[in-house]
């Protein structure tokens, strides 16, 4: 039993630092992403790390729901070059 207890906190452990690694991961690519396009940044921080809706996102950037999904997909395609799922 308690070589089991060991075995899960030591897992617990790798997938912890595992999850640190990745966090710290996304902040450099939105602080990267920041860096030449802020309000692609902010919108990708406040869909996605806040959780907050469209509606909200849309009225807090002052854009419409059209412009809202230009710039997410845009955003999205940015972040997935700067964490290297996609080549430029």
């Amino acid at each position: 039993m308690l070589l089991q207890m060991r075995s899960a906190v030591r897992r617990w452990r790798v997938e912890a630092e595992r999850l640190k690694t990745e966090k710290e991961a996304i902040e450099q690519a939105l602080d990267e992403l920041k860096s030449y396009a802020p309000h692609l940044e902010q919108l990708l921080r406040m869909r996605y790390i806040e959780k907050r809706s469209v509606l909200e996102v849309i009225k807090k950037l002052c854009i419409s729901e059209r412009t809202h999904d230009y710039w997410r997909r845009e955003a999205v395609c940015e972040f997935a070059m700067l964490v290297g799922i996609t080549e430029g």
